[in-house]
């Protein structure tokens, strides 16, 4: 049919197509598979509500590589007449499906990767077009409570970093735990190698502005103690003290028989009991290597030898009575 002008409104074409014309210009055709909406400049499809004939939903292609999808109501969903598989949502949020559950959604200030009801959370993350296995990383929110850094680097997903929820973090190599936070600090399973960033050597420091280092310096193994430093079993036996600007003590079973002053060492014996001291010439192989200094708890002093197999002695002090030579 054509208008009273003479210009094409409705073309039907036998066995073919069916052309829908504006001003002699065709901007609709059905085709074998559908119809195309035909423009040189903007190719625009509006779906109209019937009810008021408000346009709802714009398709056009402006003529360059973009297409858009316009709509004047507040939410645009896509997908099969049962699912939604995208949605936007006016002045807010893209969200994308799978299964009808949705797993992404864009947000004011960033993403959020959604999991099904009482399932994880994963966001991969491929390099390199992901055809290799140490090009695949996974982001892993459990439903247990914890998140989790993975790598695919063998083959087959393993941890490499772990949070839990009011909970430790927890560091792997390989899928093997190897250090984790705890309520008192930290702990690590296995060696704690320390380097400077020169990558030689590096200090442990601890307290307040690192008054206990420790150290290697290249050549040697280092303590540094900038306050007085107690080497204990446990919590309450001492075995060594070393006293800022002051002694050195030395403990046997708590009690200290050791200790250096500023002209040279005192030795104690324990309350009741005399002050031993056990000299071994050549390693104490022989008996006749070995000698004994006691000062007695009754205010004697002895020189002793082991050489007949029992302690002989050799001298004797006694106060207020003199010297013995034996």
């Amino acid at each position: 049919e054509a208008n009273g002008a003479g210009d094409d409104a409705l073309k039907i074409v036998p066995d073919g197509a069916v052309e829908i014309y504006y001003d002699n210009v065709k901007k609709l055709e059905t085709t074998s598979t559908g119809a195309e909406v035909i423009s040189t400049t903007d190719a625009t499809l509006r779906v109209a509500n019937t009810g008021n004939g408000t346009a709802k939903l714009t398709f056009h292609n402006t003529g360059s590589t973009n297409f858009h999808i316009d709509t004047t109501s507040a939410v645009l969903s896509i997908g099969p007449t049962d699912e939604t598989s995208i949605k936007a949502i006016d002045d807010g949020a893209v969200e994308l499906y799978y299964d009808n559950g949705k797993r992404f959604e864009t947000l004011s200030n960033g993403v959020r990767v959604v999991g099904a009801e009482g399932g994880n959370a994963n966001l991969e993350l491929h390099a390199d077009e992901g055809d290799d296995n140490a090009d695949k990383w996974n982001i892993y929110s459990s439903a247990g409570g914890f998140l989790a850094i993975k790598n695919y680097a063998s083959g087959a997903w393993e941890t490499s970093i772990e949070c839990n929820n009011n909970g430790n973090v927890e560091l792997y190599y390989d899928n093997i735990k190897k250090f984790e936070t705890i309520t008192s600090g930290v702990k690590v399973t296995g060696d704690l190698e320390l380097l400077d960033n020169t990558g030689s050597t590096g200090r442990l420091l601890l307290g307040n502005g690192g008054d206990l280092q420790l150290y290697h310096d290249g050549t040697t193994n280092r303590i540094d103690a900038y306050v007085d430093l107690v080497i204990r079993k446990g919590a309450s036996e001492d075995m060594a003290k070393f006293i800022n600007n002051g002694a050195v003590e030395l403990y046997y079973n708590n009690f200290k028989s050791f200790q250096t002053n500023s002209a040279g060492i005192n030795l104690y014996g324990p309350e009741g009991g005399d002050c031993v001291i056990d000299m071994y010439a050549d390693e104490g192989d022989n008996h006749a290597d070995t000698w004994r200094i006691v000062a007695s708890q009754g205010g004697g002093w002895y020189l002793k030898s082991f050489a007949p197999g029992s302690w002989d002695q050799m001298i004797t002090a006694t106060i207020n009575a003199g010297i013995e030579l034996f």
